[in-house]
């Protein structure tokens, strides 16, 4: 009797950073996490003492798919909580425990090109070294839109409303921002990423600090604002890699 061949797995894609999911193609769940030990050494010359620290960060996905359409997702982290730029550890005392904390729990739902993220997700702005750091996670809601153009490239626009920080008295913080870029192949498995971007951001809470405080009596709280707006362009030529 004939013999069927079974096809074989295709390779995988070199990304600039691991993440190694663990489910099959048949599963729902879906595990993915990274862990990180460096040691830095920090020369000052004389105006302050070098300093050599060994930092520690680990984490930990997770997103369940509900159906076609709607998925959970959760993530952990070391570092402190009240730090949202960074889940570093450094190693000193270890008579105190690594602190560890719920940094992503959202609902997800895609339907044809467009995804909508909603509570804290991950980052879904393209970002750089220089543009939003890798471990700000947005909370509020998050929309994006992708339109392939062909093999090789794809457009997309994406927008985030972002809740900086809710005020039991007064006036909360939030940013507004949208950002449109293009995806195209290189040689090699090689990626240009372009994106440009414009956020809008109301911080009440900065203003209030400076006008709110010993001053409060020529200030009132309702002109506690203060309005910022910038716009951000990224670019970027790395490997290929999943999203």
């Amino acid at each position: 009797p004939a013999v069927s061949a079974v096809p074989s797995a295709p390779a995988a894609v070199a990304g600039v950073e691991s993440h190694p999911t663990v489910a099959s193609s048949q599963s729902r769940l879906h595990l993915s996490g990274d862990l990180r030990l460096r040691e830095e050494f920090n020369w000052s010359g004389e105006t302050s003492p070098d300093r050599t620290r060994t930092v520690m960060r680990a984490r930990l996905r997770a997103r369940y798919k509900l159906d076609d359409k709607i998925s959970l997702g959760a993530g952990i982290a070391t570092g402190d909580p009240d730090n949202p730029n960074s889940t570093d550890v450094t190693v000193s005392d270890f008579a105190d425990g690594l602190d560890v904390s719920l940094d992503q729990l959202y609902a997800r739902f895609a339907a044809h090109d467009f995804v909508f993220d909603i509570g804290k997700f991950p980052q879904i702005f393209r970002r750089t070294d220089l543009v939003w750091d890798g471990d700000v996670n947005p909370q509020g809601v998050g929309v994006r839109y992708e339109h392939s153009l062909g093999a090789a490239s794809s457009i997309d626009a994406r927008a985030l409303y972002f809740i900086v920080d809710e005020a039991a008295a007064g006036a909360g913080s939030s940013m507004i921002g949208g950002q449109v870029g293009l995806a195209t192949a290189l040689a090699d498995g090689w990626v240009l990423d372009a994106g440009v971007g414009y956020l809008d951001y109301h911080l009440s809470g900065i203003s209030a600090a400076i006008c709110c405080g010993p001053t409060a009596a020529i200030c009132p709280i309702s002109t506690c604002w203060n309005w910022s707006a910038r716009s951000t362009t990224t670019v970027s030529i790395h490997r290929s890699r999943s999203r």
